[in-house]
């Protein structure tokens, strides 16, 4: 009887390969400590923060400064974002209708030229809005841009001139005011009346221009002496890019303080958490409260206007302890009071706009009024 096959045992073999330095290069052959000795040499950094990326631009670079290959590059990345949670021109179009000081009508929008309407603000207005919507991607491109100094648009130096211009043309930003930091444009405003406002509605806008330009006419008269009218929203245009320091530099010298108050502005003031339109208007709306205060409650420089169909109360301590002038019934009686040399205006110079003499909980409860 035959006997079955046995299993056959088992045996290690071992195969040597002969291969050279080229035929190992070829070969996916990677042991775990040189996979690990490999990732030492190749750190992965942490992913970008919005604080990596934000910037400051100056006042003086305004959006039409901005290339053109810049902006058709950010309506190309806005319009098709890589992923559908991030920010769209949408978004940021809209953050930029926020910033204007009118609203925008409808016809002045043009897919073609979609940045026709905000050419004039400020581009920080744009960084602002890309942080806002967390571009990161693009933040970090315009930085790159903005360093090499390939942001700006280029003049054509062989441009004609032979047509002179119809108004002073803004002289465009240069590289020593790209960054903040830059001087802004100081003025002597000793002889000057701050015209302090804020209006929503249009029957409030119209009120208002139809002040402002009969004030504009008669501070020509020569018993104005010189004085000449400093509206608030120009302030806000022409900052150099430090609104605090410009304010600094220029509000202690104004002769008189002019506060227009209509329902708007009452309602603006009381907010804790004023609306960005606001926010620099409320910052001197506050001031005038504190100088009244650390005045000894006397109020030496500003002027209360009421406008006409102003239904809310005014509550600003300084406004309910001095005569409140309603426009236009009490015109004339505003204008002599502005332009009566024996009024004793107190020097404001040494008094700057961070001076805080009574104690921080005191002022907030005084300048939400």
């Amino acid at each position: 009887m035959t006997k079955p096959a046995e299993k056959p045992k088992p045996m290690d073999v071992t195969i040597e390969l002969d291969l050279d330095d080229d035929e190992w290069a070829e070969m996916d052959v990677l042991t775990e400590d040189y996979l690990d000795d490999d990732m030492d040499e190749f750190p992965i950094d942490p992913p970008l923060e919005l604080s990596d990326v934000a910037f400051k631009l100056p006042g003086s670079v305004r959006i039409k400064h901005l290339s053109r290959e810049l902006k058709d590059m950010l309506i190309k990345q806005l319009d098709v974002p890589p992923a559908v949670t991030m920010g769209s021109w949408q978004m940021v179009a809209d953050f930029l209708t926020d910033c204007l000081p009118f609203e925008l009508d409808i016809t002045d929008l043009n897919p073609k030229e979609p940045w026709k309407p905000y050419e004039n603000l400020n581009a920080q207005c744009v960084v602002d809005a890309l942080v806002k919507v967390e571009r990161i991607d693009l933040l970090w491109k315009i930085k790159e841009l903005v360093f090499e100094n390939n942001h700006l648009e280029q003049i054509d130096e062989n441009a004609s001139t032979s047509q002179a211009p119809t108004m002073p043309a803004i002289p465009p930003p240069t590289p020593s005011n790209l960054f903040p930091g830059d001087n802004f444009k100081k003025i002597n405003a000793t002889n000057s009346i701050l015209v302090q406002h804020f209006e929503v509605s249009k029957i409030e806008k119209q009120n208002f221009r139809w002040f402002y330009d009969n004030f504009k006419e008669h501070l020509k008269r020569p018993e104005a002496n010189g004085m000449r009218a400093v509206d608030v929203a120009d302030l806000e245009q022409d900052d150099g890019g430090n609104l605090l320091q410009m304010l600094e530099h220029v509000y202690p010298q104004f002769k008189h303080i002019v506060v227009c108050f209509n329902d708007s502005y009452i309602k603006a003031v009381k907010e804790l958490v004023p609306k960005k339109k606001f926010k620099f208007r409320k910052f001197i709306h506050d001031r005038t409260v504190m100088e009244f205060v650390n005045n000894g409650s006397k109020n030496k420089r500003c002027r209360c206007l009421v406008m006409p169909q102003t239904e809310l109360k005014v509550e600003t301590l300084w406004a309910n302890v001095t005569y409140s002038f309603y426009f236009p019934d009490n015109y004339n009686e505003f204008l002599k009071r502005l332009f009566d040399r024996n009024v004793n205006v107190r020097d404001m110079s040494n008094t700057g706009v961070h001076d805080d003499l009574i104690k921080p909980a005191e002022a907030r409860n005084l300048v939400t009024q």
